[in-house]
């Protein structure tokens, strides 16, 4: 019985008879190794050449910086990557209230505090984004300060940090004043000698009214006295009297609900 090829074997003969049918290892013309796509030939290289300066001419065109070395024939070449950001002091400190407000449990080790904080540290998004960066970075610092209008570094054992809390609680703000006990904290010894360095604080406590510090303690006790302090609670965003309103409203709320 003649042995027969299957169909998927099969390949078109030239148009002489005696051309010889191309096996699979070989191409089509004779019995030498498939051809790689490379061409060692002068005209080989001239047409890799010209291939190479069509491509730098269409990236010109679509805006695209023109390669004028040849890439690698296996691919494009990786592209560097992007610096990180480099945030100014007002940012920092916004990007510090972040991280501690975004969870309580969160801590900073392993910095130097005289040194600016890595961003990668303090943010949650992707600081090497270039623009995108920059305006994530934007919206942290705003909805920081819009959330948080009023923080307070605070120490618990400390009479003037008491004092700073009855001035501030006596106004029943809401959003309610952050207060961050620096001394209950694990990174305490970073946290302070921070804080001076963006603030310029030279102790705690330190009150942050929109973003900006505020103090010492008896200028505080002095713009109390005299009615400043009131309008840059107001000025930061902080509704004067809203916690104590809201607590009255849910009052009504319930009394309705049982009648």
């Amino acid at each position: 019985m003649p042995f027969l090829r299957p169909s998927s074997y099969l390949m078109k003969r030239g148009d002489r008879d005696d051309d010889p049918a191309p096996t699979f290892g070989t191409s089509a013309v004779g019995n030498s190794e498939v051809d790689d796509g490379t061409d060692e030939s002068p005209r080989g290289e001239a047409a890799h050449h010209q291939q190479q300066h069509m491509k730098a001419q269409r990236r010109r065109e679509f805006g695209f910086p023109a390669q004028e070395k040849p890439v690698q024939r296996n691919g494009w070449r990786a592209r560097p990557p992007l610096p990180s950001l480099r945030l100014s002091p007002s940012e920092e400190l916004a990007a510090l209230i972040h991280f501690i407000t975004a969870i309580p449990s969160n801590a900073i080790t392993d910095v130097d505090p005289n040194e600016p904080v890595p961003a990668e540290l303090l943010l949650d998004f992707n600081t090497r984004s270039g623009d995108r960066a920059k305006a994530e970075l934007d919206n942290v610092v705003q909805s920081t300060w819009f959330e948080h209008p009023v923080v307070i570094f605070s120490l618990v054992h400390s009479p003037k940090a008491r004092e700073v809390k009855k001035i501030i609680e006596s106004y029943k703000l809401l959003p309610k004043p952050v207060v961050i006990e620096v001394d209950e904290r694990r990174d305490a010894d970073i946290i302070s000698p921070l804080l001076h360095r963006l603030t310029s604080s030279p102790t705690l406590p330190v009150v942050l009214i929109g973003g900006k510090p505020v103090g010492p303690v008896e200028h505080i006790q002095a713009a109390h006295e005299d009615g400043s302090l009131k309008l840059l609670l107001a000025d930061a965003g902080a509704v004067i009297g809203g916690s104590e309103k809201k607590k009255k409203k849910k009052l009504v709320v319930q009394y309705s609900d049982e009648e």
